[in-house]
């Protein structure tokens, strides 16, 4: 009696943990999943906002998740491994390169969904990101209601804006329509960034400029703030965008041609 009583208990705990295994994240879809539902990947850095996520979002009739991934190299793997439905995206700091990334995925998964998880809410790029392939964004904080009317909306093929975010889309159209520079940047900001755009180093701008070398840096950490910037192709692409929608103010040289791997 005791015997089997130790036998059936290690038997159960041993079935238990085989079960949790086959649920662990990034292993796979749920036992209970139904072939018609639509598969989810979520990506972040944090396995802890991975793992709420995760728990939200298969607590949302239709929707399964599939896959997770700590960055966008492991995020475009995973979305054509399991041909995704959805992508729940962190958004990083360099919003250019993470524009490269969601066209990478879009690219990679024809159809596929993008929804930006932020942590602070005035989130900068929403038009670049729009343009690119986001279809919604959805605060890490948000509460499980929240998080559904997005998933829903966005994979039925709306858009999805959050008070702070459609303030920030709202905010760049009005700065625009009054001619002033898109992100807020001051005339000498255009000019310094026209500059850098073109390669010319700190010493070289400041010449040109006819400005100490640290006014030039600062200017820089501010463009760079601004835009959400990190690399100088990210500066380039702000560069062009700025270029085209406000062409007439700034009188620089020709902005090169990029790669994604210039820095």
């Amino acid at each position: 009696m005791i015997v089997d009583e130790i036998t059936t208990r290690h038997a159960l705990l041993h079935h238990g943990q085989e079960d949790h295994a086959a649920q662990s994240p990034g292993g796979g879809e749920p036992a209970n999943s139904d072939d018609t539902d639509k598969r989810v990947v979520i990506v972040d850095s944090l396995p802890l906002v991975r793992a709420g996520q995760r728990a939200f979002i298969e607590q949302i009739p239709g929707f399964k998740v599939v896959a997770e991934a700590s960055d966008g190299v492991a995020a475009i793997m995973a979305v054509k491994s399991h041909a995704a439905d959805l992508a729940i995206l962190e958004l990083v700091e360099s919003g250019f390169s993470m524009c490269v990334t969601i066209q990478r995925l879009v690219t990679a998964v024809p159809g596929l969904y993008v929804i930006v998880s932020y942590d602070n809410p005035a989130v900068n790029g929403v038009a670049s990101l729009i343009k690119a392939g986001v279809g919604g964004f959805v605060s890490k904080a948000a509460e499980l209601q929240e998080l559904t009317i997005a998933v829903q909306a966005v994979s039925g093929g709306a858009v999805y804006l959050p008070g702070p975010v459609s303030k920030n889309v709202f905010d760049l159209h009005r700065q625009q329509d009054d001619g002033s520079a898109p992100y807020g940047l001051t005339k000498r900001e255009m000019e310094i960034l026209g500059f850098l755009s073109t390669g010319l180093s700190n010493k070289e701008i400041a010449n040109i400029a006819n400005v100490s070398v640290r006014t030039v840096e600062t200017h820089r950490l501010s463009i760079r703030r601004k835009t959400q910037s990190s690399t100088l192709s990210d500066l380039v692409r702000v560069a062009r965008i700025v270029q085209s929608s406000s062409p007439d103010a700034w009188n620089t040289a020709t902005i090169p041609e990029i790669t994604d791997e210039q820095d």
